[in-house]
Order: C-alpha cells, then sequence, then structure tokens
C-alpha cells in the first residue's frame, strides 16, 4: 500500500495543448485488492476527481514575405504575404505597429484610426480585430525612398499585441 501512495504521490498530469478554453478533465482511479484478503474475490473500487484546466495565452504570430525586393521610389503593396495569426485572441482587439527604417507607409483601407506614428511616415501603429488588421496589412502600401539614406537593406518592423484576450500568463506580444 505504501508503494502504490508513494507511486501516486509522484504523478505529473500535463494538460494538452488544445483545446483553448478551460475544459474540465476527469481524473478515474481504478482500485482493487486482488482477493488477497478476506472473503468473495477481490474488491473494486472507482474514484474519481474533475478538475478544470485554464488555458495560457498564446503569443500573435506574424507571418512576413521573405527576402522581399522593392525598387527605389516605387510603391510595393503587401497583399496577403503579409499577415498576423492568433490561436486565441477571439475576435478581441490586437495593437500593431509597423515601421521601416526608411521609405513610407500608406494605409489603403478607410475609417482605420491610426494610434501612433501617421499615415503616409514610416510608422504607423493601429488596434483592429485581427481580421481587419490582416485587411489593412494586405492594403498596407510600402514607398522606398528614390534615394535610400545606407543605399542598402531596409528594415521593415512588424510589432503585434494581443492585449491578453484569453488564458492567463499576460499579454503577448511579437516583433
Amino acid at each position: 500500500l505504501s508503494a502504490m501512495n508513494a507511486a501516486l504521490g509522484g504523478a505529473v498530469y500535463t494538460a494538452p495543448l488544445e483545446p483553448y478554453y478551460p475544459t474540465p478533465i476527469t481524473l478515474t482511479l481504478n482500485c482493487t485488492d486482488n482477493g488477497n484478503t478476506g472473503r468473495d474475490g477481490g474488491v473494486y473500487i472507482v474514484a474519481q476527481r474533475q478538475f478544470t484546466v485554464l488555458p495560457i495565452n498564446e503569443p500573435p504570430v506574424i507571418h512576413v514575405p521573405k527576402d522581399l525586393v522593392v525598387v527605389e521610389g516605387t510603391v510595393h503593396q503587401f497583399g496577403t504575404a503579409l499577415y498576423l495569426s492568433d490561436v486565441d485572441v477571439n475576435g478581441g482587439i490586437m495593437s500593431i505597429m509597423v515601421v521601416v527604417s526608411d521609405g513610407t507607409l500608406q494605409m489603403t483601407t478607410p475609417g482605420v484610426t491610426v494610434t501612433g506614428g501617421a499615415n503616409g511616415s514610416a510608422t504607423i501603429a493601429f488596434n483592429a480585430t485581427m481580421l481587419e488588421a490582416n485587411s489593412i496589412l494586405a492594403g498596407l502600401n510600402f514607398r522606398a525612398m528614390l534615394e535610400p539614406i545606407n543605399d542598402t537593406n531596409v528594415s521593415f518592423t512588424v510589432f503585434a499585441q494581443d492585449n491578453h484576450y484569453s488564458g492567463s500568463g499576460g499579454m503577448e506580444a511579437v516583433t
């Protein structure tokens, strides 16, 4: 009996990665004495306990085009090559900021409130649902400068924060 209790005392439960919502889990313990004492063979009992697994907040993921080449002085629209995903944002409002080291960014989606930087500048920030943000990013125009400052690579940075819409662990942000 002491060996069994020691084994159960060291048991560890590892929750599955999915689903992404609080899920009741039932722990069932089946036990028998295998008829080692007394009459009538073995005695069999079942004990059950239910507990809830709370999800953690998963970070957003930024999908960006690889090795983008833009001719100076021209405009590039990202289309569906630039987008966000987040398995647990559940329609909540995300905060997004896009920054280029050389050039300007122009949003073509009407009705978007710019919360940082300015439309037509090197920095644009806005708040939107993930679906809205992906539509805004698809219509985002990048205008390369006629004479780039470094005459080399331009850095393009996207920040996305999910504002802690589900799970525990606080807000998640990625660059």
